[in-house]
């Protein structure tokens, strides 16, 4: 108990020194806060990046024949049917 006294007696320093003290301690704490407190500049990269836009083909498709398997005319008009379709829709990507 003697020794807590001891060392929390502080008769011998002034009120004004202690309160300096406190000052200087607090001073410096509120200068490390500061440090802390800027935020990092950011930076920022534009990068322009070309996309490709669908865009809606305007080809009117022929009508396409019914299929009948003892008629084999039938087969060879859907085959025509699939290869005028492919010919339009070729045209319209531009392939």
């Amino acid at each position: 108990m003697r020794f807590i006294k001891s060392f929390v007696d502080f008769g011998d320093i002034c009120q004004r020194e202690v309160r300096r003290l406190v000052f200087v301690i607090l001073l410096l704490f509120a200068v490390l806060i500061a440090g802390c407190s800027t935020k990092p500049q950011v930076i920022t990269n534009v990068e322009y990046k070309e996309v490709l836009v669908p865009v809606k083909c305007q080809v009117k498709l022929p009508p396409k024949p019914t299929f009948n398997e003892l008629d084999l005319k039938t087969a060879k008009d859907i085959a025509k049917y699939y290869q005028e379709s492919e010919i339009l829709l070729k045209e319209c990507i531009g392939d």
